[in-house]
């Protein structure tokens, strides 16, 4: 198991991540956690940075097939 298998994500990082799995638009994440536009932002870059990801969709197989996510 490699150190990028061990990620650790926080709980607003957990949430985004999951639902972008469910194929939410942007719009309605910032809506539903009630999170501004920077601060969405911030977390995708941790999520991408913490996963070794080049986008959001990449993080979400990453997660996916680390069990980060279902």
């Amino acid at each position: 198991m490699t150190h990028s298998d061990n990620v650790e994500l926080n709980s607003i990082e957990l949430k985004i991540l999951k639902l972008h799995s469910e194929l939410k638009p942007k719009e309605e994440i910032l809506n539903l956690l009630n999170i501004t536009n920077d601060k969405y932002n911030s977390v995708i870059q941790s999520v991408k940075e913490k996963l070794n990801a080049n986008t959001i969709t990449h993080a979400v197989i990453l997660g996916i097939k680390r069990d980060i996510i279902g």
